[in-house]
């Protein structure tokens, strides 16, 4: 029974630590490595050959940029490469650029997202009149999401009227799905009718609206509103094709859910913008990025104004992706605002996993090292139960420990596989390559041998030797890579330390008086 119970409390150490430093202290700084950019780029230079890939990515941070690079061909008939000039469609993305315009104009005085989009549409249908503009922009309204390809097919008829109050009341004849306000939905007709509000509203084209309010203003020379061609990448839904998807059809009404089109320097300084007051008071910004409603496709993630609301390791990210595999593209953009992260993923294939590749390159870049962190913390906290366990000789905790050792050895094994297999530096790999031989070393003792480390102190020297070397290496690295873990790492090692002077306890008194100092104080009590 006490042998279980000592497993129990040792597990429930291990995983309460860093839970409880995390909740006392916050989460860790996310922190991008050039090394890590650097290895990204050949990770992305491999699939690209393999085909899994093909785009440009920019990573950056605190205006720092660690990467910005493309990948693939942008034409494969002219075999022109993607480059990070290169302009792709934005997909969904597009719809943070509508948003941004629907505040600008609530800035100017002209509209409220708390109005009925009645008071802003001409031939507004009476279905319609409870429906708000923040409804619109969450996704709540409760448009049949068959409005879209109904209100496109008719929108994209060379023959048919470019009055948009036509298009109004095609939409007017669709019942709605839900009661306004009453639960989520994406639509993309949503900001479509956002579009035309911007339209009715400035007096201006959707396309120059954004022009003038926010490409030009933030020198985004590569971006804007285009149906067809961007100028720029192709898009393909075949890997091996060399042909491109045709062009996006012409409407004869604004498309604001997902026609623009940038490169990833414009989306920087898209991103840049939103850290200061450029085109808006950050106040009036807010709105935006709040967690109105949960998205029920992708629960984990709420929705804000055109942007997607959650937190990925107890940090709040906001972003925005769009895919098309009809047109052959998908777009990631992802912002961590605490941590001043940026990362931006342009993709020109429509078959791959593009959700895959977003996380394996999220992963790269700033998680996979965090095992060295994660190794760290377990081993402080594993040696300093186990040491103070030994205190207690009813426990027999020999083949106890053994099992214990080998078992957290084994998925050190298999990270360390994929780290070879990835062609990291073995100078990278010391510190688990250290940690792992003492497991596997203590474990084997322990479990096989059963060796009593008290009578047998060239094995005690020995194994207290290689924990040491494990130890130091791995506080190192966990420190150089990521200095905001060190909170947990510190009171991991504490735990430790206390745990070796109860352990050792009579060494260290017998220690203390043959040396100097406790000679000197004998003599000086005498």
């Amino acid at each position: 029974m006490k042998q279980k119970m000592f497993v129990v409390m040792l597990l429930v150490v291990i995983v309460a630590l860093p839970l409880l430093t995390c909740i006392l202290f916050g989460p860790p700084r996310l922190v991008v490595k050039p090394e890590a950019a650097s290895h990204l780029d050949e990770l992305l230079a491999q699939w690209t050959r393999d085909g899994t890939f093909t785009g440009s990515v920019l990573i950056a941070q605190d205006g720092v940029v660690y990467l910005s690079e493309g990948y693939g061909l942008a034409d494969r008939a002219q075999g022109i490469p993607n480059t990070s000039l290169t302009r792709f469609h934005l997909c969904s993305i597009s719809k943070q650029f509508t948003a941004m315009a629907i505040l600008i104009l609530q800035a100017q005085g002209k509209l409220n997202v708390q109005d009925p989009i009645c008071d802003h549409i001409t031939n507004c249908p009476a279905a319609w009149q409870d429906i708000t503009i923040h409804q619109l922009l969450t996704h709540t309204a409760g448009l049949s999401p068959e409005l879209y390809d109904i209100v496109g097919d008719a929108a994209s008829d060379p023959e048919a009227p470019p009055d948009p109050a036509y298009y109004i009341e095609i939409a007017g004849e669709v019942p709605l799905e839900t009661r306004p306000g009453e639960q989520y939905a994406y639509n993309n007709h949503d900001y479509n009718l956002l579009a035309q509000i911007i339209e009715q509203v400035s007096g201006q084209s959707y396309a120059d609206f954004l022009q003038e309010n926010i490409f030009t203003p933030l020198n985004m020379r590569d971006s804007g509103y285009e149906e067809g061609s961007t100028g720029g990448a192709v898009g393909y839904t075949d890997r091996y094709a060399t042909t491109g998807v045709e062009e996006w059809p012409q409407w004869h009404i604004p498309n604001g859910e997902g026609w623009l089109y940038s490169t990833s320097g414009d989306l920087l300084l898209w991103d840049q913008a939103l850290n200061t007051d450029q085109l808006l008071p950050q106040a009036a910004l807010e709105p935006m990025f709040e967690r109105y409603i949960p998205m029920t496709e992708y629960p984990p993630f709420g929705y804000g104004y055109g942007w997607l609301v959650t937190k990925i390791l107890g940090r709040p990210v906001v972003g925005g992706a769009g895919w098309s595999s009809g047109a052959g593209f998908a777009t990631f953009y992802l912002r961590y605002p605490a941590d001043g992260l940026t990362l931006i993923v342009l993709m020109n294939q429509g078959d791959i996993d593009h959700i895959s590749v977003l996380l394996a390159i999220a992963g790269a870049l700033f998680f996979s090292d965090l095992i060295f962190v994660f190794t760290a913390i377990a081993f402080l906290l594993l040696l300093a139960v186990l040491l103070a366990a030994q205190k207690n000789r009813r426990v027999k905790t020999t083949w106890v420990t053994g099992i214990l050792w080998l078992l957290l050895a084994v998925p050190l094994v298999l990270v360390f596989s994929r780290y070879l297999a990835e062609g990291r530096s073995i100078w990278t790999l010391l510190p688990l390559s250290l940690v792992l031989l003492y497991m596997l070393v203590k474990g084997l003792v322990d479990f096989v041998l059963r060796v009593d480390f008290s009578q047998n102190r060239k094995a005690r020297l020995a194994t207290l030797t290689l924990m040491c070397l494990a130890l130091f290496s791995l506080v190192w690295i966990s420190f150089g890579n990521h200095p905001s873990w060190g909170t947990p790492v510190l009171i991991a090692f504490g735990i430790l330390a206390v745990s070796l002077i109860i352990l050792y306890r009579n060494e260290i008194k017998e220690w203390q008086s043959n040396t100097y100092g406790g000679f000197l104080r004998r003599r000086i009590i005498k």
